[in-house]
């Protein structure tokens, strides 16, 4: 906030939520329309008040972070016309794959994702999945900014590993890092390390998170004798020195608006090992040789694959790989900054 208000472009803060540390944060940064609302119709039209307020002293969008912010976005517009730009955090297949499991309750997000799809001005698409959702789904490429997430890249840096698996029969150490939740597959983790173990390859495999799932996966690695070779860490907040701890991050989501983690390795300077989600596709896109995109969800499949880039690694042991803050420079926390700024200079120029 402080950022854009440097360059030209206020900013207020209206919360769907209580009054808390961030409210106060940008009180004392100057910040005079910071403001929270309750969640349900009272809180929509108490949110269409003080933003038509705010519009008859200057031209005002709604930068709505998220689905909930985007449904209260697309109904304040029905209201008052004041148009908003979706920063797309929501994974772009979640409410399709949650059909499966919920199907009513995920049919009412689909069709309220669908209205405000519909209704926004722009959206900003964090990575290639989320723009190849969005173009499945109607949107025209003319009303998405691909602008991703922004990344510290000063805080994930490589601490000089050693050169991974230096003996055939040396340990491999793979990491997952996510919530623990269905839609980040990491029971199927579990049962594809569980096969390369069967396979006859030496490996640790370290699970970082937490979530509703902790306790099905505890009794998964159990289920399958694997006890030896596979730890839940829980919560970490080391998350830099684990991954230089580790030879190979292993990430299985079923999709991501973005997938931070995915980057946070590849700034570790590790090798990743992912299925074919957010980020990860440009990184396969871009053919950096630390990445390797896998498709499908048969444990067998994916652990003979898992194999083929072990041997992939060992043979680029000597080859010097691309600096990742130079292939993924626009991925960088300042820029991405100043591509959001130019996306809303370019909307007040059209709207003046």
């Amino acid at each position: 906030m402080v950022f854009y208000q440097k360059h030209g472009i206020d900013q207020g803060l209206l919360s769907i939520s209580t009054p808390g540390e961030i409210h106060e944060a940008a009180r004392l940064n100057g910040f005079q329309k910071v403001q929270n609302i309750d969640r349900g119709i009272y809180g929509v039209f108490r949110a269409c008040s003080l933003l038509k307020k705010w519009s008859k002293e200057e031209t005002v969008y709604i930068y709505a972070h998220g689905h909930l912010a985007s449904v209260y976005a697309s109904f304040i517009r029905s209201f008052t016309g004041i148009d908003f730009i979706l920063c797309h955090h929501q994974q772009p297949e979640f409410f399709s794959l949650l059909r499966k499991k919920m199907y009513f309750r995920a049919s009412i997000h689909m069709a309220l994702a669908r209205f405000y799809l519909k209704r926004a001005r722009r959206i900003q698409s964090f990575s290639p999945e989320v723009t190849k959702s969005l173009i499945r789904r109607g949107v025209k490429s003319k009303k998405i900014v691909e602008i991703p997430l922004g990344m510290n890249f000063g805080r994930y840096f490589e601490l000089g590993r050693k050169p991974p698996r230096e003996s055939p029969s040396k340990a491999i150490n793979v990491v997952s890092i996510s919530r623990l939740v269905w839609e980040k597959r990491v029971d199927l983790g579990i049962r594809s390390v569980a096969r390369l173990l069967e396979l006859g390859v030496p490996i640790n495999y370290r699970i970082v998170g937490e979530g509703p799932e902790f306790s099905n996966l505890t009794k998964l690695v159990k289920e399958l004798g694997v006890e030896d070779h596979v730890s839940l860490l829980g919560w970490r907040d080391n998350v830099n020195e684990i991954l230089n701890d580790s030879d190979v991050l292993f990430h299985l989501s079923l999709t991501e608006s973005y997938g931070q983690v995915l980057m946070e390795a590849r700034l570790s300077g590790i090798s990743i090992f992912s299925s074919a989600c957010g980020v990860a596709l440009e990184m396969a896109e871009l053919k950096d040789p630390k990445v390797q995109v896998f498709h499908g969800s048969d444990p067998d499949i994916i652990a003979k694959e898992f194999i083929q880039f072990l041997d992939q690694i060992e043979s680029q042991r000597n080859i010097i790989v691309p600096d990742p803050k130079d292939l993924y420079a626009g991925h960088e926390y300042e820029k991405v900054l100043l591509g959001v700024k130019d996306m809303f200079r370019v909307l007040f120029r059209a709207d003046s």
